[in-house]
């Protein structure tokens, strides 16, 4: 009962009720939505393309419509997504496993679990499972309740700095283990004037009670003496692509480099590709809106791309508060420079969730970019409320990216240059009303003049 209550009350919701009405066609593109299943509402995750083409941060110029070309109602992710718990950090049990103790499957261990998960105990058969110099780490994190992000390792340094590579494996139930990173580098090491250190390794977004660390180098006595999980239960409500911006800038030997996103992106990291190995550059990196606006420093720090021996040592991406600046500029403060051949500038970028109401008849179609919208889309306060208990209610299903429309194109981005008629006239009618009282004046003057004489 309660189910067809709020159907109908969101049913019978007026979408143009204080709107500004644009038709369809007004739109520079869209996109076919394919609903495969019957659901009363959809969502889809927006593609790259509709980033390139809108002309509002909030997303303003994004309508579906239905195949009558009714706009339907609809509500952007990142509406809800907002009010997700912030990023959390935490210490996670972990067990060092003597290389002689252990098989890949872990055989020679007896692994007592308590009923929650959690692992309370290791034995093995001679009680020597555990040493200083452990080949493998079993991580016990079946106490986390969202996917891991990144994990940082706490790690005893040796004299002499080290670059070693690790793998991870993850594991439901601690004797089928699949790999999660295939291979991460971890660095401590003294270069020039500067420490690279790296022990951060970030990981896919896979929900995992326990994780297994293997060393693929020698280990050289290298201790972890602690494991910090870093969550972030936001950041899984919302997919993270990476993309590359264009070089706009092609000076042959420039101190700077400038790159073009080309779209209106929610960026929160950031990542320099360096083209020659054996290259280490102190960079500042700006961003701007447009190209009048300033430039504002978003990082300054170290790039690097090493090779030693047979292990290649880079620097990670890099976090920054998010950010929708299009333009990107990477500064050189490195005397040496980095060559003739420019950086790439890498970025991530989180693509919204949108979901849309199926009233009316399919295929629905998601149309983008109208630089002549100028009001501000207010969506319907039932839909906001069903879709944050979508996973109670089962009312939403998954909608896919069709075919490309072309509508207006280009010509959509643009404001319209159109004479203020309305304006005009009432500055001829001020003009005209000054000019009339100042000859009745005149005329008043001159006729009072006369009369006097």
């Amino acid at each position: 009962m309660r189910l067809f209550f709020i159907l109908g009350l969101f049913l019978t919701t007026n979408l143009n009720a204080g709107e500004q009405t644009i038709e369809i066609h007004e739109y520079a593109k869209g996109l076919e939505l394919i609903t495969n299943t019957r659901a009363a509402i959809y969502k889809i995750q927006l593609p790259e393309d509709v980033y390139k083409n809108i002309t509002r941060k909030d997303l303003g110029d994004i309508r579906v419509f239905n195949h009558g070309y009714e706009a339907v109602p609809h509500v952007i992710g990142d509406l809800i997504v907002h009010q997700a718990n912030p990023h959390e950090s935490l210490s996670l049990p972990f067990f060092p496993i003597a290389n002689d103790a252990i098989d890949n499957n872990q055989s020679g261990l007896d692994i007592i679990v308590a009923t929650d998960g959690k692992i309370v105990q290791i034995q093995s058969a001679d009680d020597q499972y555990h040493t200083h110099d452990s080949e493998y780490y079993l991580i016990d994190a079946s106490r986390v309740d969202y996917p891991i992000d990144s994990i940082d390792l706490d790690i005893k340094r040796n004299v002499e700095g080290y670059a070693k590579k690790i793998k991870l494996e993850y594991s439901q139930d601690l004797n089928h283990w699949v790999t999660l990173v295939n291979q991460a580098t971890l660095t401590d090491l003294d270069y020039g004037d500067h420490v690279l250190k790296n022990t951060h390794v970030i990981l896919p977004n896979k929900k995992a009670k326990y994780l297994r660390l293997i060393w693929l180098d020698e280990s050289d006595d290298l201790v972890i003496e602690g494991i910090k999980a870093n969550l972030n239960s936001q950041h899984h409500s919302i997919q993270q692509n990476w993309s590359t911006a264009s070089l706009i800038n092609t000076s042959e030997n420039p101190k700077s480099y400038e790159f073009d996103t080309g779209g209106i992106f929610t960026i929160r990291q950031i990542n320099i590709e360096l083209p020659d190995d054996n290259t280490l550059i102190d960079v500042k990196i700006k961003s701007r809106d447009d190209m009048k606006t300033k430039w504002v420093t978003q990082y300054k720090g170290v790039f690097y791309k090493l090779k030693m021996k047979d292990t290649e040592v880079m620097s990670n991406p890099i976090n920054i508060r998010p950010i929708n600046h299009r333009y990107w500029q990477v500064e050189l403060e490195s005397r040496d420079g980095m060559g003739k051949s420019a950086p790439i500038f890498n970025y991530a970028w989180n693509a919204n969730e949108l979901y849309f109401l199926a009233r009316g008849e399919p295929p629905f179609i998601l149309a983008y970019g109208n630089a002549s919208i100028n009001d501000v889309y207010k969506p319907p306060a039932t839909l906001l409320n069903i879709i944050k208990q979508d996973s109670k209610t089962g009312m939403v299903a998954e909608a896919f990216a069709g075919q490309e429309i072309l509508f207006k194109g280009e010509s959509a981005l643009k404001v319209k240059q159109e004479l203020p008629w309305q304006r005009i006239i009432l500055w001829v009618v001020l003009v005209m009303g000054v000019f009339v009282t100042g000859f009745m004046v005149f005329r008043l003057s001159r006729q009072m003049g006369l009369m006097q004489k």
